[in-house]
């Protein structure tokens, strides 16, 4: 089972044709963007990227984690460097930092799957839950460690740490979610348990909102679970949307005032009216043409990547089909897209940087 497509597509604005090529309308005669700053990566590209409105931060497998001081984007530069290893016998084998979000003003968790050095006989040890403080200087410090098991995803907020796995249950879920207390992060603690579908993309939303987006790699089998998390130790299921056979964490998801935004892992956007918590949800399909790669989206404007093609900026309209407003020069293959306002970052490939923008309108 998959999602039922209900496209906004018209044929004034664009067509699909054969072979998936798309013709869209002229952009608008404004730019819709400014070039501020780029910063070359002496690492391998962004796995994941999170921004807390100055400081960006950079998991990048083997190349461990980079902490970006952007709070003047015109020239953002390297503050802090993490890049954990393992030694034995003279062989230095390198942790691979998974993802990574800002929990506070001065802490943040990566998901962090320890290397084995040497001869390696056992089975390799579970990921780690690594609580990191970092004051604005100097290398981030482990203050707490915590065993991840397969952490698919993470989410922070407001001192809480939510992740979701494979289920151990024998409850027929195919996933779960925990609940740690990181308000004094030294001290963290696991506070609750729930099940999920099966274990996908976290994503916060306000009010309490807490979206688990799954979907299989060729988004054949694609939902999401929500649950009230208005008190994070007590998760509250509210409803499941599609179906979870088969499914796994491939895609992404976003949430924007009354919608939810999620790509599943074929390529394919669609937006879902979650305004009633325990629906019924339409998914609707947004745009055809080549697989969506990667996205950001805010209460009016759809940011997407589509695999070696330029960078797309959308005009949002609830009633209305997405309007191409602009297209960004070449930035290589752009991995990760974030909105914080009126700046929007791209973590790109080939080369390795991260670019930031400003949007115009």
């Amino acid at each position: 089972m998959s999602y039922r497509v209900l496209s906004l597509s018209l044929p004034v604005l664009f067509a699909v044709a054969c072979g998936g090529s798309v013709e869209f309308s002229p952009p608008v005669a404004e730019r819709q963007f400014e070039l501020l700053g780029e910063l070359a990566l002496d690492a391998p590209a962004a796995r994941a990227i999170d921004f807390d409105g100055r400081y960006v931060l950079l998991s990048q497998g083997e190349g461990g984690l980079t902490v970006v001081d952007a709070e003047d984007p015109r020239t953002p530069r390297v503050a802090a460097r993490y890049r954990p290893a393992q030694q034995r016998d003279g062989v230095v084998a390198f942790d691979r930092i998974l993802d990574a979000v800002w929990l506070d003003a001065g802490h943040f968790v990566s998901v962090v799957d320890p290397a084995c050095a040497g001869l390696c006989m056992l089975p390799p040890p579970d990921q780690e839950l690594r609580v990191q403080a970092w004051t604005g200087s100097g290398d981030p410090r482990v203050v707490a460690t915590l065993a991840a098991e397969t952490t698919v995803a993470i989410a922070a907020d407001a001192g809480w740490l939510i992740t979701s796995m494979p289920s151990e249950r024998s409850s027929g879920a195919m996933g779960s979610l925990k609940v740690f207390d990181l308000r004094s992060p030294s001290s963290p603690r696991e506070t609750a348990r729930a099940d999920l579908s099966t274990a996908g993309r976290l994503v916060v939303g306000s009010g309490g909102t807490l979206i688990n987006a799954f979907s299989d790699a060729g988004g054949s089998a694609t939902g999401f679970d929500r649950l009230d998390v208005t008190r994070p130790a007590q998760p509250l299921p509210l409803a499941t949307s599609g179906t979870a056979a088969a499914a796994g964490s491939f895609g992404d998801a976003a949430l924007a005032g009354q919608f939810l935004y999620q790509l599943d892992g074929g390529g394919q956007l669609f937006r879902i009216d979650v305004s009633s918590p325990r629906g019924p949800f339409q998914p609707v399909g947004l745009l055809g043409g080549a697989a969506i790669t990667a996205f950001a989206v805010d209460a009016d404007r759809l940011v997407l990547s589509r695999g070696g093609a330029p960078v797309q900026v959308y005009r949002l309209d609830r009633d209305r089909p997405p309007l191409l407003l602009d297209q960004l020069p070449d930035r290589g293959e752009v991995l990760h897209i974030a909105l914080h306002g009126d700046l929007m970052l791209l973590a790109s490939d080939q080369p390795a940087r991260l670019s930031l923008f400003r949007l115009l309108h």
